[in-house]
C-alpha cells in the first residue's frame, strides 16, 4: 500500500497517513510493516481511522527517523504472534 505521511510525532509515537477505510485492506487495529525506498523502518498499528486517513501507533524498535510529512511510504500488512 503506497501511501504519504500527513504528520509524524516520534516523541508520542503516532503518525497520520494518508489512506484510509475507503480501502478495503485498511482496519483499526491491524498492523503494517513501513518501508521508505525499499528499506523496513518499523511497524505500526492502526489506532483511528477515516474514509481518507488513520492514525496509526508506531510500535515499539521502529526507527522513524527517516520519516517526516510529506515522505511517500509502503505499508506492508502482518499478523503478531499471539
Amino acid at each position: 500500500v503506497a501511501t504519504t505521511v500527513y504528520s509524524i510525532d516520534v516523541r508520542r509515537g503516532l503518525m497520520v497517513l494518508s489512506v484510509g477505510t475507503s480501502e478495503s485492506y485498511i482496519a483499526v487495529g491491524r498492523y503494517y510493516n513501513v518501508e521508505v525506498n525499499g528499506v523496513n523502518v518499523g511497524q505500526i498499528q492502526i489506532a483511528d481511522a477515516q474514509p481518507s486517513n488513520v492514525i496509526a501507533h508506531i510500535l515499539p524498535k521502529s526507527d522513524m527517523s527517516a520519516i517526516s510529512a510529506g515522505t511517500n511510504v509502503r505499508l506492508i500488512p502482518f499478523v503478531t504472534k499471539r
